[in-house]
């Protein structure tokens, strides 16, 4: 496996398409950031949804570009599956499978 470390991204390359192929993990947002329109995600924020997705069974769709910025079907084309959410003391943990 190789690893490429990108500053706050980490991308592994498997030689293989074994069980990992096209899997991921990584934040999907972090505590205490403040973005371009100086929001700021607070601990707990996430919580609620992730109890409610985790007990109905449907996670929420993988979409490209956040699915909606522009409203293009380009943004709302499904790339993927989620197959862990969990809040931790650092943000939002994920991990996804992306479409073939």
């Amino acid at each position: 496996m190789e690893r490429l470390d990108c500053g706050l991204v980490e991308l592994r390359a498997a030689p293989d398409a074994g069980p990992e192929a096209m899997t991921f993990s990584g934040y999907g947002a972090v505590f205490g950031n403040v973005d371009a329109y100086g929001d700021v995600i607070a601990k707990g924020a996430f919580d609620r949804s992730i109890a409610d997705f985790k007990a109905s069974g449907a996670w929420p769709a993988m979409l490209s570009q956040h699915g909606g910025w522009d409203m293009s079907a380009e943004s709302l084309t499904p790339i993927g599956v989620w197959t862990e959410m969990r809040e931790d003391g650092h943000g939002l943990y994920v991990e996804g499978r992306l479409a073939d």
